[in-house]
């Protein structure tokens, strides 16, 4: 019988091919497999019926499509060949097994779905005529335009669909980074280098057992001054911070005191400074005072990175650490007894910085482990038509809409049926206070007519506080609590231009030209106040001369 016949039939070799494909017709998800039956070692020679299943596992697991029977595959000399189609459906990139059935019997093992060369070339067309170029990675369209919907694109980017809660999706990762990691560590090696007064035992900054390292300063006022120390340069910290981590700050603790003092001054003050060492430049100087008697000062801080961008390398490097260095000021006095008079004495000043200890604090973010997505879509929104942007992964609660009628809107999505052009959601600003310009050149004006009745205009308007009442609110233009402005129908009368009509009915108030009025107006009052004061002078002048002459008559009736 067949059945045992095949019984200790094994596959002796397979491989899968691709069918022919013909120009310009579509490659379809069927493909030929090949392969060679023996029996005993001899070649089999028979029709034999054959069921073909395809599995998610080189063992056990499950099928992934229905299976394909064969019941008169022709076998010459050995070798078979069929055409197997499980649908494209089946291949969605997930390693998949082929088993094959043999007149009852299931020969093992199964055999490895592999990839051929017409999908390692899946990008290129016929003659490598396709546009899709595949360059590691990355996967772009050097020429033509792409559709997504459409066989038809006619832009660069074609988007053809049904509305749907989002038509573009960007989605990136931000890590959870927390608050940063830190680690403390004391300098190990200490020098003084550098031009002015040099430090007294460097290597007693390292310790906390108020043995100082000590520098002295003096400075004479008219002299050549001689008041800055030499660096004292900390290094060699021995930090540790993970390669893949991030330097987001560095403090530098330093403990010590400093006293100062002068003759024939003012005052005297140490001021010490700080920068780091072992960057790929020079970081920016921290200037900090010790007190007179112990003082902890720290400088910098868990977001400082004195001006550098810090890589974990450099901060563990034996070069790492900080530069310290202190000055001596003196107060200058104008002496006022003495034999100087009011020249400027040559006032003398010392003093003396002690470091007792430095620790040097590096904040870091290690290599984040855990990340959120932040996602922005835009694309048509169906319940409007409108193009939104909004800051989440569906099209809800847009930052910016724009109408097909040409209006845009900022926190809002409506304009009063296209009324308004521009709507913004809350507070705006121009950047400096700049101002909005409009045409106003003489060359394109006609009609040009002098501005009468300014002031009267204006101060029939009635200014008043107000609320908007529910329905104001619902129109997405108001907001609550209470202002201050005009009632649209008052102004209508005096200044029609400025009302206007929305669609819907509501009347608004666009105010334009208000300088020219406010100019007109004030040049009308001065007008006024003119003509008042030179009716003022002219009585004046009349009742100084009226009483001249009464004047003048009593003196001529005196004996």
């Amino acid at each position: 019988m067949k059945t045992q016949r095949m019984g200790a039939a094994a596959v002796y070799a397979a491989m899968l091919l691709f069918a022919d494909v013909v120009a310009a017709a579509p490659v379809g998800s069927a493909f030929t497999y090949q392969g060679q039956l023996k029996q005993d070692g001899v070649p089999v020679s028979d029709t034999l019926p054959m069921v073909f299943s395809l599995w998610n596992a080189e063992s056990g697991g499950a099928t992934v499509a229905s299976d394909i029977e064969d019941n008169a595959v022709e076998v010459v000399n050995g070798l078979f060949s069929v055409s197997l189609d499980f649908g494209a459906g089946a291949f969605t990139g997930e390693a998949r097994w082929l088993e094959v059935a043999v007149d009852g019997t299931t020969l093992t093992p199964r055999q490895a779905i592999t990839p051929i060369p017409y999908a390692l070339h899946a990008f290129e067309g016929p003659g490598g005529s396709s546009n899709w170029v595949d360059d590691g990675d990355n996967v772009f369209l050097p020429a033509g335009n792409a559709g997504i919907g459409t066989n038809e694109p006619t832009a660069m980017l074609h988007l053809n669909r049904p509305h749907a809660a989002t038509a573009l999706r960007f989605q990136s990762l931000r890590f959870d980074q927390g608050a940063p990691t830190s680690m403390v560590r004391g300098p190990s090696a200490a020098a003084s280098t550098g031009q002015g007064q040099p430090w007294n035992n460097p290597e007693k900054s390292l310790s906390t057992n108020n043995d100082y390292s000590v520098v002295n300063l003096s400075e004479v006022v008219g002299t050549p001054d001689a008041d800055q120390s030499a660096f004292l340069d900390l290094t060699s910290a021995s930090f540790s911070i993970p390669l893949g981590g991030e330097v987001t700050g560095i403090t530098v603790q330093v403990e010590g005191h400093a006293t100062a003092n002068c003759s024939d001054c003012e005052a005297a003050e140490i001021t010490l400074s700080a920068e780091l060492l072992g960057g790929s430049g020079p970081s920016s100087t921290r200037f900090f005072e010790l007190g007179e008697s112990d003082t902890v000062v720290p400088v910098g801080g868990n977001t400082d990175p004195w001006g550098l961008d810090w890589t974990p390398a450099q901060v563990n490097g034996t070069g790492f650490g900080v530069r310290l260095s202190a000055n001596l000021a003196v107060g200058e006095i104008i002496c006022i007894f003495g034999a100087c008079g009011l020249i400027p004495c040559d006032c003398t000043g010392t003093g003396s910085s002690h470091i007792d200890a430095v620790t040097i604090t590096v904040f870091y973010f290690d290599t984040p482990t855990t990340s959120s997505p932040v996602e922005w879509s835009l694309g048509a929104s169906e319940e409007d038509a409108n193009f939104r942007i909004a800051p989440t992964s569906d099209l809800s609660s847009p930052a910016m809409v724009i109408a097909p009628f040409g209006s845009v809107g900022i926190g809002s999505t409506d304009f009063l049926n296209g009324f308004y052009k521009l709507v913004v959601n809350g507070p705006a600003a121009k950047p400096s206070g700049g101002s909005w310009s409009s045409l106003s050149d003489a060359r394109v004006k006609k009609n040009v007519e002098p501005l009468s009745g300014a002031l009267s205009r204006l101060l029939s308007l009635r200014g008043v506080t107000f609320e908007f009442n529910e329905e104001g609110l619902r129109t997405g233009l108001a907001l609550p609590g209470r202002h201050v402005g005009f009632i649209a129908q008052e102004v209508e009368s005096v200044f029609p231009e400025w009302v206007g009509q929305a669609g819907d009915g509501y009347k608004v108030i666009s105010e334009y030209g208000t300088t020219a009025l406010l100019v007109e107006s004030l040049r009308e009052l001065r007008a006024e106040k003119d003509k008042e004061i030179a009716e003022l002078r002219q009585r004046l002048m009349k009742l100084e001369a009226a009483l001249r002459t009464v004047a003048g008559n009593e003196t001529e009736e005196k004996p």
